[in-house]
């Protein structure tokens, strides 16, 4: 198992030299981490997640990352984007589809992009950025949609303007959200804590993911007739 970890770190951090102190840094780490007798070796053993104070703060950024990314806005627009759409004014069926396929295409191009800047960019700059971002856009595009509703239908700046947000909120929070869905929840914490911490992430996204599913739905229902 050593030799194997030796032969990936070289080949990936080390840029084929096994000399690299980079390599040695991390191998190091391993085997000060790795502890055969941890309670990660227990199924029952929930201890590691909770006996310290660093331990706890650990799980709580994984936990409360998962249910902001949940609660950013993105369940809306995923699973309402019809309804939110009718209601910036854009009622045919055919206009709906064309934005939503788009929305999606445009989200995955973003979320190519994000991934490969994560290392540069540095991942709690791009989580704050990221979040920063999408709650001025969200503002932005809530102004924009009551305006079209305040002026009787009839302003198609308005509309315009909330289909532009909704597509700016699409690109911020690709490019910066979604890679680190999966990075940043399973990096934040130990190897000892690691598969049981995830575990309390998946809970968390489906907490986060029950709230988007049904209390968004009941408030687009009663703010638009039209759902």
């Amino acid at each position: 198992m050593a030799d194997k970890s030796m032969e990936v770190l070289t080949k990936w951090h080390g840029e084929g030299n096994s000399e690299n102190p980079w390599v040695k840094l991390q191998l190091g780490e391993y085997e000060d981490y790795l502890n055969l007798e941890g309670s990660d070796k227990r199924w029952w053993d929930y201890r590691a997640l909770f006996n310290k104070p660093s331990s706890r703060y650990r799980l709580a950024c994984n936990c409360v990352f998962a249910i902001f990314a949940q609660w950013a806005g993105n369940g809306v627009l995923t699973y309402f984007l019809p309804a939110v759409l009718g209601t910036a004014g854009y009622t045919e069926d055919v206009a709906k589809a064309n934005i939503n396929l788009g929305y999606a295409c445009f989200q995955f191009v973003f979320a190519l992009v994000g991934a490969a800047f994560v290392d540069k960019i540095g991942r709690r700059p791009l989580m704050l950025g990221s979040m920063g971002s999408v709650t001025i856009i969200w503002i932005g595009m809530t102004i924009s949609s009551a305006i079209f509703n305040q002026s009787g239908e009839e302003n198609a700046s308005a509309a315009r303007a909330t289909v532009a947000m909704i597509f700016l909120f699409g690109a911020f929070y690709s490019f910066g959200i979604t890679p680190l869905q999966a990075l940043y929840p399973v990096e934040v914490l130990s190897f000892e804590m690691r598969a049981k911490g995830m575990a309390f992430s998946s809970l968390s996204v489906a907490v986060g993911g029950l709230l988007n599913q049904f209390a968004c739905k009941s408030f687009l229902t009663f703010s638009s007739p039209a759902c």
